[in-house]
């Protein structure tokens, strides 16, 4: 499912959702097992914070989970009512995208959370705070030259709407406090 990168020594982190794991690949290919909880719902987003901890949310429940640099798992935060998509990181914050109650929430490094875009209600509205409607929120970025996310979302995924159709939506924020 989602992939990090550890930016000190370059490993790449993969979250399997079937098994329920993290796996760890070395610049030199070698694949190992990092992290395996029973905590795990099924792991889909994944990132790191500066300091080098791991942090994963599941797609199956609504936890956000932490690892330590040598793999311990722990509960970090509870965000939405139901399962997450993906999350990035930013300065001091985490963004997670909460895939199936439709929202965007902020999450800080002390476990504060803030809902800041969506009202549980499935749709394609814009709109600040609550005003915005979401369509199944999954994949999430932080642009590098701006206070800006951007999110994709599924805007038909029934059977008898295929093909099935993904928007990427820019959303502004306010400067970081």
């Amino acid at each position: 499912m989602g992939i990090a990168i550890d930016r000190k020594t370059g490993d790449v982190y993969v979250a399997n959702c079937r098994d329920n794991s993290i796996a760890k690949v070395a610049a030199d290919g070698t694949v190992s097992p990092f992290a395996k909880s029973e905590l795990f719902k099924c792991p889909n987003g994944i990132s790191f914070d500066r300091e080098g901890n791991l942090y994963v949310v599941n797609f199956r429940d609504n936890k956000m989970l932490k690892i330590d640099p040598k793999g311990v798992v722990m509960l970090f935060a509870t965000i939405s009512e139901k399962g997450l998509g993906h999350l990035c990181f930013k300065e001091d914050r985490f963004y997670v995208t909460a895939f199936e109650s439709h929202e965007i929430y902020e999450v800080m490094l002390d476990g504060t959370i803030k809902r800041i875009l969506g009202n549980g209600k499935r749709g394609v509205v814009d709109g600040a705070d609550a005003k915005a409607r979401l369509s199944f929120p999954n994949g999430i970025a932080y642009s590098q030259w701006g206070h800006r996310l951007y999110i994709n979302e599924y805007v038909n995924d029934s059977a008898g709407s295929l093909p099935r159709r993904a928007i990427v939506r820019e959303i502004l924020l306010e400067a970081a406090k």
